[in-house]
């Protein structure tokens, strides 16, 4: 929270609850509180997901080292959902790099598969395939569409890209964005983390970004 408030010195930092959700929710937050679900983070193997049925791509995510990064994405979206204003995937998956961003700037210390929240091989997947996934998503038009069935699992949970292999990670569209996003702020290093939030011209951004894997 030292870091959020030297980008953001007018918020004020939330105060910290931990509960027990019932193991629906793992953070939740509005502008005073971030509450934290222990149960939701007991680990991948605990025995309670799996009495409950949770799918093993999801009980991946139910681990205590994902805290931080899970916190810091909810105060994201509390604070900037509402330049979330864009239904087609450009859109969206820039909104997710930017949150992704954000991650980087407030978590620098966690790895970038641990801000994903994906495993260190599913990372070194994205790295290694990351012209293709682009390739992928231009020549299928994905890129500018709005029909949701067509990439809900590159920005939700999901065991893997839909179209792309069984090494594909769900929510591709965050690590995409994200290098989309930290090409364009390179390009604009004066620009503030609050002006890059509130950004809502995701062609702009993508243009100017210059972005070529």
């Amino acid at each position: 929270f030292t870091k959020y408030k030297q980008h953001f010195p007018e918020k004020k930092a939330p105060t910290i609850i931990t509960y027990f959700s019932g193991f629906n929710f793992g953070v939740v937050t509005n502008d005073t509180i971030v509450a934290i679900g222990l149960d939701y983070f007991l680990g991948k193997d605990c025995s309670f997901y799996t009495r409950l049925n949770s799918p093993e791509y999801m009980r991946k995510k139910n681990q205590k080292k994902f805290i931080l990064p899970y916190c810091f994405e909810a105060i994201a979206n509390n604070e900037f959902s509402i330049f979330d204003s864009g239904n087609d995937f450009l859109s969206q998956m820039i909104y997710k790099g930017k949150i992704m961003y954000f991650l980087d700037v407030m978590l620098p210390e966690i790895s970038k598969a641990d801000k994903l929240r994906v495993s260190e091989i599913q990372i070194a997947w994205c790295e290694g395939n990351e012209k293709s996934i682009w390739a992928y998503f231009i020549d299928n038009e994905i890129l500018y569409s709005n029909d949701i069935k067509k990439f809900n699992s590159y920005i939700n949970y999901a065991p893997f890209a839909k179209g792309m292999p069984k090494d594909s990670p769900g929510r591709i569209a965050y690590y995409i964005g994200w290098k989309i996003v930290n090409d364009y702020m390179e390009n604009n290093p004066r620009l503030t983390l609050e002006a890059l939030m509130q950004n809502t011209q995701s062609q702009e951004i993508l243009q100017q970004s210059g972005y070529k894997p």
